[in-house]
């Protein structure tokens, strides 16, 4: 007989007749948050027996039985889940995943659910025999502490390789000998020639070199109204927020410019952040020139989703009070879900409502509105800016291109056959556009044409994807749905990975020194320093500033 219908009492001809054993009844409470975000299970067990006394029978029979044929275990595990369920979540939400799973918080936790336990029976003639037990296990503490374990073992193998660290060095001096001999070549092709089994050792020692020119100043996000400011050389310090104005409805995405503007993207328009003081006091670094400016190519870097943004160190914050730019035709629960600056215009995607260009000194609406319809039935994401005529822009498996005409005439037209599954970045590279489809694959199309030149399978499953850019070139970062973020070439074929305990990564955001994402619940914004892909730099759970969810980062 299955524990749960075991009957404690059962009423018959003669009268209610009660079990004299006792009955062990587990609840079992799923994804209970503690207080730094770690998911916890708990299971309470105790050991239940109905008191075979006539005022004891009465109140059992007038709470638990209610004209019913006797009351089960599972009886008094249904009517009592509730209550039970939120004693618990109080007692693990006043604690981390490493108390509540500790025997110190399990014992806390535990007289916490006896005591309410003992006043739920009391009314109900049911009497709790001791001891009552409570077993704690957080699956996203334990990811965690695997992966800590796992980095923790590479570096104790790396502390004591000096050897490597000479090694990497005749690398390099040997890289920038084959660099001298060969400007033609780009630094990926130049990796490519050298003998795989130091190609990653290589790449890695390239990056280190990349981020020493510059320094990331600020990582931003957006959650609810509000922009969040966080300083990934600190860590340990909550992200800093001020709330943007809610004329323009919730916040959507974020992409930061190379002079340090924030585009917000919100459901019905977009704010302008200039640079200047706001959220907090500045520790603006000088700004240094993007890999793209130095290499003379007309892009700007990828940040979250696919978007564009600046590679160099922040030079100031936000101005406090941002312009916005709105589209008051827009009836939608979605947002524009990316901004860039086109020339002297303003130009947001929307998937519901289409594409907006605003001129920079008319917010009040978009000079132009292409609706879906004028789209050919589109629904724009992954706005990116080709040059001074072209934009492009991707609707599911197909890319396609706004082409500027005479004055204010704009031509809408598909860039060759569909892909084979969903565009979830478009990102400019250069003299390269490449597009990432959610299939795992990346398609490496000429910049003046648009035409596929190659197709390679990356990855598993993609959920985001941005550029890194790296010695005046870039690297494609992609993270998988169900594995690491990948780090991957465009002239070469070296692979290597940002070690993570958290998969499927909703938007990411790179520079030379720095990689930041969303994960996958956008309760948290993780970041690396390209040095140490190993291990993450920072773990930032956003609840308890922002209240919501994350939108999107940029870098």
């Amino acid at each position: 007989m299955s524990n749960s219908t075991v009957q404690l009492v059962v009423r018959t001809a003669s009268g209610v007749q009660v079990r004299p054993e006792p009955v062990r009844i587990s609840w079992v409470f799923d994804d209970l948050v503690a207080s730094d975000g770690h998911k916890v299970r708990c299971t309470f067990t105790a050991a239940l027996r109905a008191l075979d006394r006539p005022a004891e029978l009465q109140m059992l029979c007038e709470s638990l039985m209610q004209g019913a044929a006797s009351v089960t275990a599972d009886t008094v595990k249904s009517q009592w889940t509730d209550p039970l369920r939120s004693s618990a979540a109080g007692g693990i939400k006043s604690r981390t995943g490493e108390d509540a799973t500790a025997d110190t918080g399990r014992s806390a936790i535990a007289a916490a659910l006896t005591d309410a336990l003992n006043r739920l029976a009391f009314g109900c003639g049911i009497e709790i025999l001791p001891p009552c037990q409570v077993d704690t296990e957080s699956p996203t503490l334990t990811r965690q502490r695997v992966e800590a374990m796992r980095q923790q073992a590479a570096q104790q193998r790396a502390s004591g390789q000096l050897k490597q660290l000479e090694h990497a060095a005749t690398l390099l001096s040997h890289f920038e000998h084959l660099r001298q001999a060969s400007p033609q070549l780009g630094a990926g092709r130049i990796l490519q020639q050298l003998n795989p089994a130091e190609q990653a050792d290589m790449l890695q020692s390239l990056l280190l070199a990349s981020s020493q020119k510059e320094r990331t100043q600020w990582l931003w996000a957006v959650a609810g109204q509000l922009l969040l400011q966080i300083d990934p050389a600190v860590p340990a310090t909550p992200p800093r927020s001020r709330p943007l104005p809610q004329d323009l409805g919730p916040i959507r995405s974020v992409n930061r410019c190379d002079d340090g503007t924030l585009l917000i993207g919100a459901r019905s328009g977009v704010y302008v952040c200039g640079p200047a003081a706001a959220v907090g006091q500045s520790h603006a670094v000088p700004p240094v020139s993007s890999p793209a400016e130095s290499a003379g190519a007309h892009s700007t870097p990828t940040t979250a989703s696919g978007g564009t943004g600046s590679t160099s160190s922040s030079p100031a914050e936000p101005d406090a009070s941002p312009q916005a730019y709105a589209d008051p035709g827009i009836v939608s629960q979605m947002g524009f879900s990316h901004a860039l600056r086109w020339g002297e215009e303003l130009w947001a995607c929307h998937s519901e409502a289409g594409i907006a260009g605003w001129k920079l000194d008319m917010p009040i609406k978009p000079h132009i509105a292409l609706r879906p319809p004028q789209l050919n039935g589109a629904s724009p994401r992954n706005l990116a800016a080709l040059d001074s005529g072209r934009l492009i822009f991707s609707s599911g498996p197909r890319l396609m291109m706004l082409l500027r005409q005479d004055g204010d005439q704009i031509r809408v037209s598909a860039c060759g056959p569909d892909s084979p599954s969903e565009i979830i970045a478009v990102l400019h590279a250069g003299d390269a556009v490449v597009t990432v489809l959610r299939s795992g694959e990346i398609e490496i199309r000429q910049v003046d044409d648009l035409g596929v030149v190659e197709c390679r399978t990356v990855a598993g499953t993609i959920s985001a994807a941005c550029l890194l850019p790296w010695l005046g070139e870039w690297r494609i970062l992609v993270a998988e749905e169900s594995g690491p973020v990948s780090c991957v070439g465009l002239s070469d074929t070296v692979v290597t990975q940002f070690s993570c305990p958290y998969r499927g990564l909703k938007a990411l955001g790179a520079a030379a020194d720095v990689v930041t994402g969303v994960t996958a619940d956008r309760q948290r914004i993780v970041w690396w320093q390209t040095t140490t892909p190993a291990k993450l730099a920072g773990d930032a759970y956003i609840m308890p500033t922002a209240k919501h969810r994350a939108a999107d980062v940029a870098v």
